[in-house]
């Protein structure tokens, strides 16, 4: 899988829980970090490397919420 898509599948999967109800409040908060960070360069082909390693820090503060 490249970098790209699993940006965009955190993205994609950050965007879903911060819209679901039932998720608690300090998940969805979470997940809109993830969504706003990325919102400004998930559609562009290359995007700055400090704001993918932000976003990557924040999904896994996501992840382990999860857990």
């Amino acid at each position: 899988m490249s970098q790209a898509s699993s940006f965009r599948r955190m993205y994609a999967l950050s965007a879903a829980i911060a819209e679901s109800d039932p998720i608690p409040s300090e998940v969805r908060s979470a997940a809109r970090r993830v969504v706003k960070t990325l919102s400004g360069v998930i559609d562009l082909p290359v995007a700055d490397a400090r704001v993918l390693t932000k976003a990557r820090k924040q999904f896994v503060k996501l992840s382990k919420l999860l857990i």
